[in-house]
């Protein structure tokens, strides 16, 4: 059975089949000659028959039960202090090169201003993440990918990671996951196979659309990825 977003009167209107979209495949009503052909049906699990998701809201529910579930993303975020903007932008307005330097990116730049700056971006890095993520997951699941996601320069690099790891099996897309127990719930987005032969070898894959990557070296020093 495919795995579908739960229905209701405020549900997101069901997608194209052109990848690219605002939403996984979760929102989409496939014709059965398409949906037969999608990971989630080729390669079922027991448990996607007690989980649903609606996409509009990230709401969750377990065997019908919405009550006291908590999403992998809140559970996370729980464990770091949410972003104090006013700090920040006290922190830049005091700053040597606010004033000084017309290259750094907040130059004379006020507390309205850098809000708006901060906002932009947050809605274009989701609405890219959010897309990215979909043409990734129609690829996988063999529909086609919209032309205006494959002019993305996010894409290409997509290409050379699938062309390098070309031994990897497309298992499954988006599956989601929960402890009944725990209330927890999420949605892994990519398994793929490595090996068949014992011990079996999985890779859990995820796609990040940021404009800076930066990691800590050994030596703590900053690095660019």
């Amino acid at each position: 059975m495919s795995i579908r977003a739960e229905a209701s009167d405020d549900a997101t209107e069901a997608k194209g089949t052109e990848g690219g979209g605002d939403g996984t495949l979760r929102c989409l009503d496939l014709p059965p000659d398409q949906a037969a052909g999608l990971l989630e049906n080729i390669n079922p699990h027991p448990n996607d028959e007690h989980i649903r998701f609606r996409e509009s809201d990230h709401k969750y529910w377990i065997d019908d039960d919405a009550s006291d579930i908590v999403s992998s993303t809140g559970f996370i975020h729980g464990f770091f202090e949410e972003f104090d903007g006013e700090r920040a932008i006290r922190f830049i307005l005091r700053g040597r090169k606010w004033a000084n330097d017309p290259t750094y990116k907040y130059y004379m730049k006020d507390r309205e201003e850098i809000l708006q700056m901060w906002e932009t971006n947050r809605v274009q890095a989701s609405e890219a993440g959010t897309k990215m993520h979909a043409a990734i997951e129609y690829r996988l699941n063999g529909l086609p990918v919209a032309s205006e996601q494959t002019s993305a320069p996010e894409w290409s690099m997509y290409l050379d990671y699938e062309a390098a790891h070309r031994h990897l099996e497309p298992w499954r897309t988006e599956q989601m996951v929960y402890s009944k127990a725990l209330r927890l719930t999420g949605s892994i987005v990519g398994w793929t196979v490595v090996s068949w032969s014992l011990p079996l070898v999985v890779h859990n894959l995820d796609w990040i659309c940021k404009q800076d990557m930066q990691y800590r070296a050994p030596d703590g020093t900053i690095v660019m990825a």
